[in-house]
């Protein structure tokens, strides 16, 4: 294995790599528990978890399968965003060393750890760790887990005296089958009838053998579909046949971390992607059998880039990072792109950046309960509009429709909303919140013709709303399903009959729109 040093700040977006990294884990763990004076017993309260996985996690001796319980253990001890990165990092390396070799991750026998959002209670506060903490205290008066309240009727109907024989199994038997014969004819009905005629599977998932597919993006022809992995590999897709994609061999040269984010410039040309590792890739795809980096891959020491997003006039690239800023790059000679404006957001990291359609207005979301807005009118100097938007939940996304008129924004309370930008010293919301996810919303796109909007998140779902109507925006069919994991991209084709979605269970899924 390899050795190890502690990651430094300026290292948070890069895999730690070590031989013992669950011990170095159990240091750190440990080193907060002991700033926060509190006990094994009482960080297990507070996290939903026993005392003993608790004391394990803080010395090493075992690793959770999910990311979740360490990050609420280490809130509850008053980590801040980067202690809660480096925590990523540790567990990320010892994860992956642990199951590399066909073994399991040790976990604690016979806890009771809670990983579901709890209600009212805020997320994680990073996106690295893309895992929603249970920050409420545990609830000793909650009810038992369902398994341990079937045990326990079953065994008290063994105790009242309710004896089982071979007649009345076959009739139990008979009649869960007749039952499940209905249930199944119902849900199957419901399906049919629920689900817009036209919206089904594209063909089977496209598998990500680099672990985590992060994001999609179409060339403006629709010929073209990049995609992303978590291990740093960019591939191109020949979309002839969007039903059968044909991956266009080998992977884009260019960074070894994960691509957080895809775009194409508007005359297809160049392909960008901006990294866990702080660097924004750039590629020629002109000959997509043939693609090559495009100059030198950008950096500028403001960690990881979590977005990035071209004008629509293909001038300016816009990134947003982890350093709370978002950088504007001159692209007009794609060669040697240079940074020419740094923007404060105010926000503690930025995970979204959007120009409209007419290249008047930038928009940036992250961890804030804001929504950041410039006027671009003169590129040289953007102007920090006064009145941004205020939102009741933390907002990790924004996407504008279209028209420009039309921003979608999604949070941490699963809900996605809808704000008139038509006069944007007044941003005002429009419409009723979109409700149904149950987990963080993490991703939005509209069609081209503004009439449909996606959004996906944490609860391994994809939910098309219709805004034609903005005074009553309604869900279009049942949610998108069959995901093993977060759905961390949506983006729609150019011709807007295609719906591209990437996810942590290692597939891309392509979806045919009416």
């Amino acid at each position: 294995m390899l050795a190890m040093t502690s990651p430094r700040d300026g290292d948070l977006g890069k895999p730690v790599r070590t031989a013992s990294s669950s011990e170095e884990l159990g240091e750190l763990l440990s080193a907060l528990k002991q700033r926060s004076g509190r006990s094994y017993e009482w960080i297990g309260r507070k996290v939903n978890a026993g005392r003993s996985t608790v004391q394990r996690y803080c010395t090493g001796q075992s690793v959770p399968v999910q990311f979740g319980t360490i990050e609420r253990v280490a809130r509850v001890c008053g980590a801040d965003g980067d202690e809660i990165a480096r925590l990523f990092r540790l567990w990320e390396t010892a994860a992956s060393i642990s199951t590399s070799d066909g073994t399991e991750l040790p976990t604690a026998g016979g806890d009771n750890e809670n990983t579901d959002p709890v209600e009212g209670a805020e997320y994680s506060t990073h996106p690295v760790s893309l895992v929603p903490p249970a920050l409420a205290a545990a609830d000793d008066s909650a009810p038992r887990p369902a398994a341990q309240n079937e045990h326990s009727r079953f065994h008290g109907a063994r105790r009242s005296g309710w004896k089982w024989n071979r007649r009345s199994i076959s009739v139990a038997a008979i009649i869960m089958v007749l039952f499940s014969s209905v249930v199944g004819i119902v849900l199957i009905l419901t399906m049919i009838l629920g689900r817009e005629p036209g919206v089904r599977p594209l063909g089977r998932p496209l598998a990500d053998q680099n672990g985590w597919a992060l994001s999609t993006a179409f060339s403006p022809d629709g010929k073209v579909m990049a995609s992303s992995s978590r291990k740093g590999g960019v591939w191109l897709w020949d979309m002839t046949d969007p039903a059968t994609p044909v991956r266009i061999d080998p992977a884009l040269t260019g960074p070894r971390d994960g691509v957080t984010s895809l775009a194409f410039s508007p005359d297809g040309r160049i392909l960008a992607g901006g990294s866990w590792d702080g660097s924004i890739w750039l590629w020629d795809t002109a000959d997509i059998g043939a693609p090559q980096p495009a100059g030198r891959a950008l950096t500028d020491g403001s960690g990881p880039i979590w977005s990035v997003a071209f004008s629509a006039d293909g001038r300016t690239l816009a990134s947003g990072s982890d350093d709370t800023t978002v950088r504007l790059w001159d692209m007009t000679n794609h060669a040697r792109p240079w940074q020419f404006a740094r923007l404060s957001s105010d926000m503690e990291f930025v995970t979204s950046v959007a120009f409209s359609a007419d290249n008047r207005l930038l928009v940036a979301a992250g961890y804030s309960r804001t929504i950041a807005i410039w006027d671009m009118a003169d590129r040289g100097a953007p102007k920090r509009l006064t009145q941004s938007l205020p939102t009741p939940a933390t907002t990790y996304v924004a996407a504008f429709s279209p028209n420009g008129r039309l921003l979608a924004t999604g949070s941490t309370d699963g809900v996605v909303r809808l704000w008139d930008l038509a006069v944007p010293e007044d941003p005002h919301p429009i419409g009723r919140p979109l409700t149904g996810h149950t987990n963080r919303v993490w991703s939005l796109a509209f069609s081209p013709d503004g009439s449909t909007l996606a959004s996906s998140g944490f609860d391994n779902s994809v939910r098309l709303w219709d805004v034609t109507d903005l005074s009553n925006p309604e869900p279009i069919s049942a949610p998108l399903t069959g995901y093993q994991g977060w759905v961390l991209s949506v983006r729609f084709s150019p011709n807007g009959r295609v719906l591209a979605s990437t996810s942590s269970d290692s597939t891309i899924r392509l979806w045919s729109l009416p």
